[in-house]
């Protein structure tokens, strides 16, 4: 969602509410609908947990920790688990232990509950048990030491026909299974001990619960921020004097508020395919930009190096309705040491005169830093990358002065960001300006953006997102799911970050196997409708082969939603550059109203296909008054 707030449509007076000077509640504390950090009895009792008895608290991977004697137990009255959820929590085994109840929701291994348990010295157990008693159990192996804290995440989903299980350890997937037949589970929740397994010993801390199974990023992200492995600080660098600038977690061009609603720009021509220099044919342009520009769209994101600066010529247009340009720098994304002296030295070459070839185009938007690097390398490898991106953002700044143009270091999703272990904290990326995340988050964010916007003191750009348009489930075009997810991905994304940009502009038809056939090669994920990414099919428009000339192009459905949703910012209704007291008089207008433009459009702010009180938080984000320009990345 695109917020969590909660407020009563009913008889409701926005603008009343406005000139009282009210103001909504931020929002929840934690994205969680439990959390407990055991610190001590007032915590436990404050989340409503009863303690079976005495119980002492030791030193924790956060504060302080429960540590549970093998007789000792906390059931929270009231926090029953749904049909689908999560719990995240950190346990230490005591020295010695072969066996122990972790958790449950009822009594394990009676029907409709869920558990997770110690399971040999080294073991985690996860155990759905659906509504005739069957039982499904993951089991990962080697995962506990004496005396080490491990972080545990057991996820559960209603699917079409039984339940997805899903065991995650130390921020990542290590087993899925599934269970058929119906799962609805009513038993309260409590730790420390378990049906069968019996009560726990060792310590636990920072316990949460979720009402959805956390995404593979959302888990990653709470094994590092439940355990401070994130440091937040500002870039070192003062804010720059130039006409692209970030003001804490805001994006400025030209001293207004810039959301980027953008795209990824890579026509490659159907039978090419890389290395191909596709920024420099102007025929290419004459088709494309006119393309781009009806799309509402402001910046293109390029993932290598323009030959030379016509493409920012083109897209800029004089200044005239411009749209900027994310500057892409690639870097491998393996086979080479990026500790190696020499191959720093290469690329800081490359890359600064990558930087004195455009930092005074007025079209510059940025410097894109790499591409999903984090997924290619780990440990020392991926600690050198990143130290080397900040060293790039520190030679761009070398070059450009005080005038400088924001860096931003693109990694797929959550992923070892923000992460002291791997050399991604605020504090070792202190010359990189902006977060680029590559995320596929599927229908719903959920966490996504509670744990961005806590994980670091930067601004967050989602650099791609959507869903490709072929159904791979029954083999054909699905130009309507398209839109429609896209649409909706882009409503929970605006105004929670510094924009985004779709994943892609054009089809691209040499990614999966011959680039003279539109082929239909790609990977499962759980994040599509069809449960597959197509990789040659994600453009907002698809082409055909021109013989000769420039391939044609044909708008998808995509397209057209997007134009609507890029024309039509956040709580602007009137479209005047402010958000002031006439849009929240439209506002009030449109409560209760049909999703149609503009309503849907700009006051949807939950994401959740209503107009209601629910979306009033957007105001207090939003809201600047007449003539202040737009405020609701502020």
């Amino acid at each position: 969602m695109r917020g969590r707030h909660c407020a009563s449509s009913s008889g409701l007076n926005v603008l009343a509410l406005f000139a009282a000077g009210f103001l909504l509640a931020s929002a929840h504390a934690d994205c969680a609908q439990l959390y407990d950090s055991l610190n001590d009895a007032g915590s436990i009792a404050q989340n409503g947990g009863v303690v079976s008895g005495p119980l002492n608290f030791v030193p924790g991977v956060n504060d302080q920790a429960v540590d549970y004697p093998g007789n000792i137990h906390i059931t929270y009255s009231g926090n029953s688990a749904d049909a689908t959820g999560s719990v995240a929590f950190w346990f230490r085994k005591a020295v010695g232990t072969v066996a122990g109840g972790l958790l449950q929701f009822g009594e394990l291994g009676q029907p409709n509950t869920v558990g997770v348990f110690q399971l040999g010295a080294t073991s985690v157990g996860f155990e759905v048990r659906n509504a005739a008693g069957e039982l499904g159990q993951i089991q990962v192996h080697d995962v506990l030491d004496d005396g080490v804290w491990t972080h545990i995440v057991a996820g559960w989903q209603a699917v079409e026909g039984g339940t997805y299980q899903v065991l995650s350890i130390n921020g990542r997937v290590r087993a899925t299974s599934y269970i058929a037949g119906a799962f609805s589970p009513t038993g309260m929740l409590q730790i420390g001990r378990t049906g069968w397994y019996e009560h726990a010993v060792g310590q636990m801390d920072e316990l949460r619960y979720f009402d959805h199974r956390l995404s593979d990023p959302e888990t990653y992200a709470e094994y590092v921020y439940s355990s401070n492995r994130h440091r937040v600080q500002p870039t070192v660098k003062p804010v720059s004097t130039g006409p692209v600038k970030v003001i804490g977690k805001t994006l400025y061009v030209n001293d207004q508020p810039f959301t980027v609603r953008g795209v990824g720009y890579a026509p490659t021509p159907i039978g090419a395919a890389p290395p191909v220099d596709i920024y420099s044919d102007p025929d290419v342009f004459a088709r494309d930009v006119p393309f781009v520009q009806a799309m509402n769209v402001n910046v293109i994101r390029t993932w290598g190096q323009p030959s030379s600066a016509l493409l920012l010529d083109v897209f800029y247009y004089n200044g005239s309705a411009p749209i900027y340009t994310l500057v892409g720098f690639w870097v491998p994304v393996s086979g080479i040491d990026y500790a190696d002296p020499a191959v720093i030295a290469t690329y800081e070459n490359q890359f600064r005169a990558l930087v004195n070839q455009f930092k005074d185009h007025p079209g510059l938007l940025g410097w894109g830093l790499g591409n999903e690097l984090n997924i290619h390398n780990s440990g020392d490898d991926l600690a050198a990358w990143h130290a080397l991106a900040n060293r790039l953002a520190e030679v761009a700044y070398e070059e450009e002065g005080a005038t400088y143009h924001p860096t931003v270091l693109v990694n797929a999703d959550l992923f070892d960001s923000c992460n002291v272990d791997v050399v991604s904290d605020d504090v070792s990326l202190d010359h990189v300006d902006i977060w680029g995340f590559n995320t596929y988050f599927g229908w719903d964010a959920h966490c996504y953006f509670d744990y961005a916007e806590r994980l670091t003191a930067k601004p967050v750009l989602i650099t791609e997102y959507g869903i490709d348009a072929w159904d791979n489930e029954n083999g054909a075009v699905y130009e309507d799911v398209q839109a429609e997810w896209v649409g909706h991905q882009w409503r929970q994304i605006e105004g929670r970050c510094a924009g985004a940009s779709i994943m892609a502009y054009s089809d691209e038809w040499w990614k999966a196997d011959n680039p003279w056939s539109h082929d239909f090669g790609g990977y499962g994920t759980g994040n599509h409708p069809d449960g597959y990414s197509n990789e040659e099919w994600w453009g907002m428009v698809w082409c055909q082969d021109n013989g000769s000339e420039p391939d044609q192009l044909f708008a998808r459905q995509v397209f057209f939603r997007m134009a609507q949703e890029y024309g039509s910012p956040l709580a602007d209704a009137d479209a005047d550059g402010d958000v002031d007291a006439h849009d929240v008089l439209a506002f009030q207008r449109c409560l209760g109203a049909a999703l149609e433009s503009p309503c849907g459009l700009t006051f949807d702010a939950e994401a959740d296909d209503a107009i209601d009180g629910g979306d009033l938080w957007l105001f207090e984000r939003c809201y600047a008054g007449p003539d202040r320009g737009p405020t609701c990345l502020d």
